[in-house]
């Protein structure tokens, strides 16, 4: 789950942030920016800028974390909004996406994650899980909640879940770049497996 592996990305984009005090100004150590970062928070849901309210800064940080590329950019944003109180940059990053192009990638990624997989269909379900993940992961539990929401009514069901065995291929040591430090699914150890003989 997205839950489990973006908040350990944040806090490296915290503590990165934190190393370079002298140009953001948001803090010198990782609980400094993440407090700057939940101020954000509080004033855009006191005040959203335009179209740019909690969810959507929300939105623009989770979407940040997949690519450090973003970093110092969104960092810069942030700044400018909590040390100089200019909303302009951010907005503009933070500002929701309705173009076509945009709707049609939503559309296809939920045509996919809805049938990878069975989802609850119970709304109480979706609650109970969303409660219990956000106490232990609030950056995420809810707004992954509402990326996955299309799935309890999604009209097509699940297709069955594949199990890659391996057969008929020559051994081979597979290495993930980022499984030690994945954006979006953990991998437990940052697994290196060996296949076949064994399941992976």
């Amino acid at each position: 789950m997205h839950g489990t592996s973006l908040p350990t990305r944040r806090d490296e984009w915290f503590i990165g942030i934190a190393k370079y005090d002298g140009v953001f100004q948001l803090g010198a150590t990782r609980d400094e920016v993440a407090k700057a970062w939940d101020a954000t928070i509080a004033d855009l849901r006191r005040a959203p800028g335009g179209q740019v309210g909690p969810h959507e800064f929300i939105s623009v940080t989770f979407g940040s974390m997949y690519s450090e590329s973003d970093w110092i950019g969104l960092a810069q944003a942030i700044s400018d909004f909590v040390v100089k109180g200019d909303d302009t940059v951010l907005i503009e990053q933070a500002a929701p996406a309705i173009a076509p192009e945009v709707e049609n990638q939503t559309a296809s990624c939920n045509a996919v994650t809805c049938v990878d997989a069975p989802w609850p269909k119970d709304l109480a379900v979706w609650e109970r899980d969303a409660a219990e993940q956000h106490a232990k992961y609030p950056f995420a539990a809810r707004y992954n909640q509402l990326l996955n929401g299309g799935c309890a009514t999604w009209p097509v069901g699940s297709e069955t879940r594949v199990t890659p065995l391996g057969k008929g291929l020559p051994p081979i040591l597979m290495f993930a770049k980022s499984a030690t430090r994945p954006r979006r699914t953990p991998v437990p150890s940052g697994c290196i497996r060996r296949c076949p003989p064994r399941a992976w």
